[in-house]
């Protein structure tokens, strides 16, 4: 998804992060990367965030099993 080296950066850091704490990966699926560009335009033009929380827990978080049956689900405010 991140096509400049800033972005696939802050992806790689946060992905060590939440390896870190052994929670989940985050990516967004190429299918819905049009859908993600979509809502993080809604999110900068309403402030509100609700829509692209909910994407990024139903498409973008890949969760392992470790995580899925001893852990909190995760706060995205």
């Amino acid at each position: 998804m991140f096509l400049d080296g800033n972005k696939r950066v802050a992806q790689l850091m946060c992905n060590k992060i939440m390896m870190e704490s052994d929670t989940v990966i985050f990516s967004i699926p190429y299918d819905q990367i049009n859908r993600f560009k979509e809502l993080l335009v809604n999110y900068y033009e309403t402030n509100n965030s609700d829509e692209i929380k909910a994407f990024f827990r139903t498409k973008c978080l890949l969760l392992n099993s470790y995580t899925k049956v001893n852990s909190k689900p995760i706060d995205l405010g």
